[in-house]
């Protein structure tokens, strides 16, 4: 048993070991930047809604027709 435990140690250290290795070896530029990437502003990603549901109780037509005029030119 007292072998065992000393093989696991010996093989998570050793493991421990070629990792630490290879993080500050020459090549651990690329291996910290692989898949980084800059992300959009949450403007940029999300952008303009294609769909907009609107819900207008007891607004006249004119009243509507004005409220998406007013957004629609402050989208763009």
């Amino acid at each position: 048993m007292l072998a065992t435990t000393v093989a696991v140690v010996l093989v998570v250290a050793g493991a421990a070991a070629v990792l630490a290795y290879r993080v500050r070896s020459v090549g651990a530029g690329a291996l910290t930047q692989r898949g980084t990437r800059t992300l959009p502003s949450p403007r940029q990603a999300l952008g303009r809604a294609q769909e907009v549901h609107l819900h207008f109780h007891g607004v006249t037509p004119e009243d509507v027709a004005a409220i998406i005029a007013r957004q629609n030119e402050a989208g763009e």
